[in-house]
Protein backbone atom coordinates (compact mmCIF):
# COMPACT_ATOMS: atom_id res chain seq x y z
CA UNK A 1 0.00 0.00 0.00
CA UNK A 2 2.81 2.52 0.44
CA UNK A 3 2.08 3.15 3.82
CA UNK A 4 4.08 2.42 7.26
CA UNK A 5 3.18 0.62 9.67
CA UNK A 6 2.31 3.51 12.44
CA UNK A 7 0.02 4.45 9.56
CA UNK A 8 -1.95 1.82 9.35
CA UNK A 9 -1.93 1.11 13.03
CA UNK A 10 -3.20 4.83 13.83
CA UNK A 11 -5.94 4.32 11.26
CA UNK A 12 -7.39 0.95 13.10
CA UNK A 13 -6.63 1.99 16.97
CA UNK A 14 -3.64 0.21 17.64
CA UNK A 15 -0.08 0.69 18.23
CA UNK A 16 2.87 0.30 15.95
CA UNK A 17 4.23 -2.06 18.35
CA UNK A 18 0.84 -3.72 18.45
CA UNK A 19 0.93 -4.04 14.66
CA UNK A 20 4.22 -5.54 14.35
CA UNK A 21 3.78 -8.32 16.80
CA UNK A 22 0.11 -9.30 14.66
CA UNK A 23 2.67 -8.90 11.18
CA UNK A 24 5.42 -10.58 12.78
CA UNK A 25 3.27 -13.33 14.27
CA UNK A 26 4.37 -13.25 17.85
CA UNK A 27 0.50 -11.81 18.83
CA UNK A 28 -2.62 -12.88 17.73
CA UNK A 29 -5.43 -10.63 16.45
CA UNK A 30 -8.32 -9.61 18.10
CA UNK A 31 -11.95 -9.61 15.76
CA UNK A 32 -11.85 -5.66 16.18
CA UNK A 33 -8.45 -5.59 14.65
CA UNK A 34 -8.94 -8.14 11.91
CA UNK A 35 -12.22 -6.43 11.20
CA UNK A 36 -10.42 -2.91 11.01
CA UNK A 37 -7.77 -4.04 8.92
CA UNK A 38 -10.21 -5.86 6.35
CA UNK A 39 -11.67 -1.77 5.72
CA UNK A 40 -8.52 -0.42 5.96
CA UNK A 41 -7.51 -2.89 2.95
CA UNK A 42 -10.86 -2.97 1.15
CA UNK A 43 -10.56 0.23 0.42
CA UNK A 44 -7.15 0.31 -1.63
CA UNK A 45 -7.52 -0.29 -5.14
CA UNK A 46 -4.40 -2.07 -5.37
CA UNK A 47 -4.94 -4.47 -1.80
CA UNK A 48 -8.92 -5.04 -3.02
CA UNK A 49 -7.64 -6.45 -6.26
CA UNK A 50 -5.41 -8.65 -4.22
CA UNK A 51 -8.27 -9.61 -1.26
CA UNK A 52 -10.24 -11.07 -4.38
CA UNK A 53 -7.82 -13.14 -6.16
CA UNK A 54 -7.30 -15.07 -2.77
CA UNK A 55 -9.83 -18.35 -3.74
CA UNK A 56 -12.51 -17.98 -1.56
CA UNK A 57 -11.62 -15.48 0.42
CA UNK A 58 -14.73 -13.09 0.24
CA UNK A 59 -16.83 -16.16 0.70
CA UNK A 60 -15.10 -17.90 3.87
CA UNK A 61 -14.97 -13.75 5.42
CA UNK A 62 -18.68 -13.74 4.83
CA UNK A 63 -19.03 -17.17 6.51
CA UNK A 64 -17.17 -15.92 9.34
CA UNK A 65 -19.26 -13.02 10.15
CA UNK A 66 -22.17 -14.75 9.88
CA UNK A 67 -21.10 -16.97 12.58
CA UNK A 68 -20.08 -14.03 14.90
CA UNK A 69 -23.07 -11.96 14.70
CA UNK A 70 -24.77 -15.08 15.43
CA UNK A 71 -23.39 -15.23 18.62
Amino acid sequence: MGTSQADIADRIGISRQTYNSIETQKREMSWTTFIALYAVFQNNEETRRMLKSIDDFEEEYGNVMSVQSDL
